[in-house]
């Protein structure tokens, strides 16, 4: 009380020139003064002080976020801890997003989660699933609609599910462009249909099926090579033994 009734009598001028001081004085002398009480009491433990509010305040602000997010996950209609872990992962705005196009899709009839509609159509495991889905959330500001005639032609065409699982960018193509790119390879006789092949160039995908092509070709050649050898090693026996 003392000490902060003399420092308010103190005139401007002498606070500047004080504090002009401080500038010119050499650290060490700095510290061996405030080391030494009251000004140690003094001015050490409001810093303590403020450092431990402000742990406290972050602490109690993430213990809070962490509430929040768990509550929208809960709405999310996940089956298991398993299938929802990834998602906690997600941004609050992100969670709020995905909650609002899950309400949609369940008050429609499509489905309560997008998740367990894709996995099933794909036919692979939920909790394998999550994982890329909450890296991939564009899949929840797709129209349901749109995602579903995409997996349909997929699906139609015999593309691998492992293959769209790696690749799920495939899906925010139009259905009928995935249905056009797939069946242009497919008309050039090849079946090994990938994803990448919608998302492509058509330089890069023209590129592709002739050098696709032209290994096929090789191939059967070298089949129809050797069938030819052994129809003719077949006759020839048999002309010996008649």
């Amino acid at each position: 009380m003392a000490i902060r009734t003399i420092i308010s009598k103190l005139k401007p001028t002498y606070l500047s020139l004080c504090s002009s001081a401080f500038k010119i004085i050499p650290t060490t002398i700095i510290q061996n003064v405030l080391s030494r009480p009251p000004c140690d009491i003094f001015i050490k433990v409001p810093i303590v002080s403020i450092a431990s509010y402000a742990t406290r305040t972050k602490t109690t602000e993430k213990s809070g976020l962490n509430a929040t997010k768990a509550k929208i996950i809960l709405a999310l209609n996940f089956q298991s801890a398993e299938d929802a872990l990834p998602f906690y992962k997600l941004p609050l705005k992100t969670l709020i997003h995905v909650l609002k196009i899950t309400k949609n899709d369940e008050s429609k009839g499509f489905c309560k989660n997008r998740l367990y509609y894709i996995a099933s159509r794909l036919k692979v495991p939920p909790s394998v699933l999550s994982e890329k889905l909450a890296k991939r959330t564009f899949i929840y500001s797709l129209s349901f609609d749109w995602i579903e005639k995409a997996l349909d032609v997929l699906i139609e065409m015999n593309v691998a599910s492992d293959r769209i699982l790696r690749d799920l960018w495939v899906l925010k193509y139009h259905h009928e462009t995935v249905h056009e790119r797939l069946l242009k390879v497919k008309n050039l006789g090849i079946d090994n249909l990938y994803p990448w092949m919608v998302r492509c160039s058509e330089d890069i995908l023209n590129r592709h099926t002739r050098a696709r092509l032209t290994s096929l070709h090789r191939v059967l050649g070298r089949c129809t090579k050797t069938q030819g050898k052994r129809t003719s090693y077949q006759v020839r026996v048999k002309l010996r033994h008649d």
